[in-house]
C-alpha cells in the first residue's frame, strides 16, 4: 500500500495540520475546525465515532502518510459502534476530500454502513473497510449520484467481510450517475441477501484495474438493468466474466490480463487478505492501460515491488509481511510469541505456512526447543 503517498505527502507538508487527539479529542471536532486544504492527522487508537466531512475538502489520514507503514492502518480505527454510517460525505465534497490510511468498521445503517456518499466525489486511498452491516444496500460502501454525476476514486482499498442483510452490494453499492475509478482494490468475503455480494451497480460506470474480487456471496458483481458500463483490466475475478451478473445486457469491456485463479490470501479465515508468496496475483497487474487511445491508468514506479504491480490492495513485500520471530503476527516480538511457539511445538496450535517460517528462528528448517532459545535471545537483544 504505497501508491499516491508521495503526492499526498507533498500536500500534507503544505497544509495546516490538525492533530487528533492532541488538538481535539475527537475526529469530528477536528473536521469541524478545518478549512479546505487542511489535514486532520489521527494518531493510532480506536475512535468510537460516526463522522461527517460536512463539505470540507480536506485530508483525513493516519500516521501512514508519514512513512507508508501499513501497521498504522490496522492500528488507527474508526469504529461506528453500530450507530449509523461510520463516515458520511453528503455535502458536495470533491476529489480533494480524501480518506486515507484508516480502518473503517462496525457501522450499522440502512444504506452504506461503512461509508456513505451522496452527490459527492471523495477519494479513498490505503483504506480498510471491514465488518460493517447495512440493513438494505451497501454493507461496506454506498455511493449515490442523486444530483448529477459523481466521480469517486479508490486506490489500495480493502473491502472485506461486510454484509447487506436484506439488499444488494455487500461490499459496494453504486446507484445512479456514479462513475467510479478503482485501482488495486481487494473485495472479498462480503455477502448480500440478493445480488452483488462484491459490487452492485445500477446506472453506473466502473473502471476496475489491478483488483481482486473473490469469494463474495452470492456473486462477485451484479450490473442491475442495462445502463451500466464495466471496464476490467488485469484483475482476478472469481468465475471470470461469468462472475458478473447481467454482463450480456450491459457494456462490459473485458481487457487483457484478467485471470480467474485463487488469489491465495495469506489467512482468509482470520481476515488477513495479504498475498502468499506463490499467489498468482503477484506481479500480475498492469503498469499501463490504454483503451481507445486513452491512457486509463499508469502505475507510479515507486508504488510496486518487482516487475509489475500486484493485483489487490496489498503489494506483497516479504520483508514486511514475514517478520522472523513474530509468530502470532501482531507486528511485535515479545513473550506472547514464545507462548505461541511453545504451543506449535507441543501441537496445541495448528501449524501454518507463516508461523512455520516465523518460528524457525535458527533457520534449520525445524521447529524445536532450540528455536525457543533463539527467540528468547532475540527478544532480550531487542530490549
Amino acid at each position: 500500500m504505497k501508491y499516491l503517498v508521495p503526492f499526498i505527502l507533498v500536500a500534507f507538508i503544505h497544509s495546516t495540520i490538525i492533530n487528533i487527539p492532541g488538538d481535539y479529542p475527537s475526529i469530528q471536532q477536528g473536521i469541524n475546525a478545518s478549512v479546505n486544504g487542511d489535514t486532520v492527522l489521527v494518531q493510532p487508537g480506536i475512535y468510537y465515532e460516526n463522522i461527517n466531512f460536512n463539505g470540507h475538502n480536506i485530508t483525513l489520514t493516519s500516521m501512514f502518510i508519514m512513512d507508508a507503514d501499513t501497521s498504522h492502518i490496522s492500528q488507527t480505527i474508526i469504529d461506528g459502534n453500530q450507530n449509523g454510517s461510520v463516515v458520511i460525505f453528503n455535502n458536495f465534497e470533491g476529489n480533494s476530500s480524501i480518506l486515507q490510511g484508516l480502518t473503517i468498521t462496525n457501522g450499522l445503517n440502512n444504506n452504506g454502513a461503512g461509508i456513505y456518499f451522496e452527490s459527492s466525489s471523495p477519494t479513498f486511498i490505503d483504506l480498510v473497510v471491514t465488518e460493517n452491516t447495512a440493513v438494505d444496500n451497501g454493507g461496506g460502501i454506498y455511493g449515490y449520484g442523486s444530483n448529477g454525476l459523481i466521480y469517486p476514486n479508490f486506490t489500495n482499498v480493502s473491502i472485506t467481510d461486510n454484509t447487506s442483510s436484506y439488499g444488494g452490494g455487500g461490499g459496494i453499492y453504486f446507484q445512479s450517475n456514479t462513475i467510479a475509478s478503482m485501482d488495486n482494490v481487494t473485495i472479498t468475503g462480503n455477502s448480500a441477501s440478493t445480488l452483488g455480494g462484491g459490487i452492485y451497480a445500477a446506472n453506473s460506470s466502473i473502471q476496475n484495474i489491478n483488483s481482486i474480487l473473490w469469494s463474495n456471496s452470492p456473486n462477485e458483481v451484479c450490473l442491475s438493468g442495462n445502463n451500466n458500463t464495466f471496464l476490467n483490466s488485469h484483475s482476478d475475478i472469481q468465475n471470470g466474466l461469468s462472475g458478473i451478473i447481467n454482463h450480456e445486457y450491459n457494456i462490459v469491456q473485458w481487457l487483457s490480463g484478467n485471470i480467474d485463479h485463487d488469489p491465495l490470501f495469506m489467512f482468509p479465515d482470520t481476515s488477513n487478505y495479504t498475498l502468499q508468496p506463490d499467489s498468482p496475483c503477484i506481479d500480475a497487474g498492469a503498469t499501463l492501460v490504454v483503451f481507445d487511445q486513452d491512457t486509463l491508468y499508469q502505475a507510479d514506479p515507486s508504488s510496486f515491488i518487482g516487475a509489475a504491480p500486484d493485483m489487490g490492495a496489498f503489494e506483497f513485500d516479504i520483508n514486511s509481511q514475514y517478520i522472523l520471530g513474530d509468530i502470532n503476527q501482531d507486528f511485535q516480538i515479545n513473550v506472547l510469541d514464545i507462548v505461541s511457539l511453545v504451543g506449535i511445538i507441543l501441537g496445541e496450535i495448528e501449524e501454518n505456512e507463516y508461523n512455520l517460517w516465523a518460528g524457525d528462528i535458527n533457520e534449520d528448517s525445524n521447529l524445536d526447543v532450540l528455536d525457543i532459545v533463539f527467540l528468547v535471545n532475540l527478544i532480550l537483544g531487542s530490549q
